[in-house]
């Protein structure tokens, strides 16, 4: 067996890739009741499809994307990850809530009170204040742990993410704003020349123009200034792009 064989994901088993994968994934990245899911009742349906994910993260590189996780990650932000960072926020707050409460009820109170509690549809026997003060900050330590790998996996998602970005801007950006240097360059001492040669002529001379290979009709210096032009407007408009994706990038880096 070859030595990069086992750095795939699942092999060669087809199963491990888009066409069957990311159907079976569509169905377990998903919260039952989106934000207002009960996280304890789903507590270990979720660890389980957190560290599923984190798996294929870590083990399919953005560049590669054999599982085809990388494709659908904005939808799986959208439909998992967002509505868990809000349905931890949620919980964790409702549940802070109820600690408060519980402990100012409980110095309130000079006996001890005995308090129901339910999960999800059933209803657990009555407990006492430190009980349920227990029970609470149990509660809020799986919240905790779900948040734990969350934080990971959006971690994992925006290194990935980056690291293709900086390979983009090596192959791709970087180029472009040489080219598009470059360019400008060449036909602004193209337009230079041509406005100079039309001031020292008398009678308007004409001037043979070509694009790449092909040989355009002979056109005089007014028409031939009017191209110009025309392209250096065009380098303006893909530097304005690319301005704005630079500063993107930036701002992205210095958050």
């Amino acid at each position: 067996m070859k030595r990069g064989h086992y750095n795939k994901v699942g092999g060669s088993n087809p199963w491990f890739e888009g066409l069957h994968l990311l159907p079976l994934l569509r169905s377990v990245l998903r919260l039952p009741d989106g934000p207002e899911t009960d996280l304890l009742q789903y507590m270990d349906r979720i660890m389980e499809s957190l560290n599923l994910l984190r798996y294929l993260v870590i083990r399919d590189k953005v560049t590669e994307n054999q599982t085809g996780i990388w494709t659908e990650m904005y939808k799986i932000e959208d439909t998992f990850l967002k509505p868990l960072r809000v349905g931890i926020n949620m919980s964790r707050a409702h549940y802070e809530r109820e600690l408060l409460i519980t402990k100012e009820d409980k110095k309130s109170k000079a006996k001890e009170s005995s308090i129901s509690v339910s999960v999800g549809e059933e209803q657990l026997p009555n407990m006492t204040s430190d009980t349920h003060i227990q029970a609470l900050h149990s509660a809020l330590h799986t919240f905790d742990m779900i948040e734990s790998v969350l934080v990971r996996i959006e971690e994992l998602i925006e290194t990935g993410i980056w690291t293709e970005m900086y390979k983009i801007e090596d192959t791709f950006l970087k180029p472009l704003r040489v080219g598009i240097n470059m360019s400008r360059a060449h036909y602004e001492r193209e337009l230079l020349i041509t406005k100079e040669d039309k001031k020292s002529k008398a009678k308007e001379s004409s001037i043979s123009v070509s694009v790449g290979e092909e040989q355009l009709p002979n056109m005089t210096s007014d028409t031939h200034i009017q191209a110009l032009h025309s392209a250096l407007h065009t380098f303006d408009m893909i530097e304005s792009v690319l301005v704005r994706i630079e500063e993107l990038i930036e701002v992205k880096e210095n958050a």
